[in-house]
């Protein structure tokens, strides 16, 4: 899973929000969610999910074979029945992020140059390749959009990061827990949470994404990304009561004072959606009486509150 560390260097209802990183226990059986079986596209039989399966696992294996895997899953993932439909997204997620460190590594500081000079912030790979003749460059981003991955920029770096919205043609396939989790990074990948150690998102959607996490581990207790979606909630309430070190939820001007969008945000979520409705709620009422009680002001008795109940430890 992300470290929260880098989440921040970098990178209205309960279930508005879609959201953290699948993983398959090598050499074990994984557990699914009892959500029940997602209807099949078609009819499909043991044998045809067996070749289907098997055949993605071994394109999946091959070097460089992400291409090739992603093309053949595309094209066959409706012939695979709903638990094996599942276990190779999850593979194939395994494999978007094990990869990653090479794909990153491709992206040097001469071709991060070469690419801000065409780039639009938060275009894909494929609009940016549309307004380059580069051909190293060219052949660059086709690979890194076939191989299942878009661009993302910080403090004046591009750099690859997995495209989960990539993942939501394959959601009918599989199991209930995880389509809310592609949902839920699909949601991150489209607009981060950070973006160059600030908050790139409204204080109230930082709330929504955290309540999302904290339905889904509700929900879907034996998902088998049920930890990873634990991480994330953890960082993302570690957020929304400290938020990045850019945008810090006391500015560090005069007082320290509750940054005033934060103080309407949080405001309003609490207004719309009663505190009992979730722990996470509960806990960033209480916060916010507190606050209010020291002018919105970072007192002795706020410090208190996020040192006992707001921690990383």
């Amino acid at each position: 899973m992300l470290a929260f560390h880098r989440v921040l260097s970098r990178r209205t209802a309960l279930a508005a929000i879609a959201v953290a990183a699948l993983t398959v226990h090598a050499g074990s059986a994984f557990a699914l969610a009892s959500s029940g079986p997602v209807a099949a596209a078609s009819a499909v039989t043991v044998s045809s999910s067996a070749k289907v399966y098997n055949t993605f696992n071994t394109l999946l294996r091959k070097p460089g074979g992400l291409p090739q895997a992603i093309t053949y899953l595309n094209a066959h993932i409706h012939q695979a029945t709903n638990y094996q439909a599942t276990a190779m997204v999850l593979q194939l997620e395994n494999a978007l992020k094990a990869e990653l460190p090479r794909m990153e590594a491709r992206f040097t500081p001469q071709v991060s140059e070469k690419l801000m000079k065409v780039y639009v912030y938060k275009e894909d790979f494929a609009s940016t390749l549309s307004r380059t003749r580069d051909p190293q460059l060219r052949k660059l981003l086709q690979l890194a959009a076939s191989s299942g991955y878009r661009q993302h920029s910080s403090e004046g770096i591009i750099y690859p990061v997995v495209d989960y919205t990539d993942l939501i043609k394959y959601k009918k396939y599989v199991t209930a827990d995880l389509q809310a989790y592609i949902d839920i990074m699909a949601a991150q990948t489209l607009r981060p949470s950070t973006n160059d150690a600030a908050l790139a998102i409204g204080y109230q959607e930082l709330v929504n994404r955290g309540l999302a996490l904290e339905q889904f581990m509700a929900k879907y207790p034996k998902s088998n990304r049920y930890v990873q979606v634990a991480n994330l909630f953890r960082e993302t309430k570690y957020m929304i009561f400290y938020s990045p070190s850019n945008t810090p939820l006391f500015d560090y001007d005069g007082e320290e004072v509750m940054r005033a969008n934060a103080r309407i945000g949080y405001s309003a979520v609490l207004k719309r959606n009663p505190a009992t409705a979730s722990p996470l709620l509960q806990l960033l009422a209480t916060f916010m009486s507190i606050a209010e009680a020291s002018d919105f002001k970072k007192s002795e008795a706020v410090e208190t509150f996020l040192q006992e109940k707001v921690s990383l430890d």
